[in-house]
């Protein structure tokens, strides 16, 4: 039986931002998980959450839209979503 991670949106934002758990939660990926699942509810809770924190401008615009892409190119190479 594979190991499987699925990640909520709180270790999404830390792994695309710098947050307090960026650190936790990088390492988690780096421990080779053979799949990591999303959903798409987690994916909007993500956008969601980079939003927020345009609006509270904790970070600018453009860093969002970098955020996004670089979620969007991980998220098509390194995961499975699942409904």
């Amino acid at each position: 039986m594979a190991l499987t991670a699925y990640l909520d949106a709180s270790v999404l934002v830390a792994l695309f931002t710098d947050d307090p758990f960026s650190h936790q939660a990088d390492l988690l990926l780096r421990k080779g998980l053979p799949t990591v699942d999303i959903s798409d509810f987690v994916a909007a809770e993500f956008v969601s959450a980079i939003g927020r924190r345009v609006r509270m401008e904790e970070i600018p615009r453009d860093q969002a839209g970098a955020v996004f892409a670089a979620f969007d190119a991980w998220a098509a190479q390194e995961t499975r979503r699942i409904e």
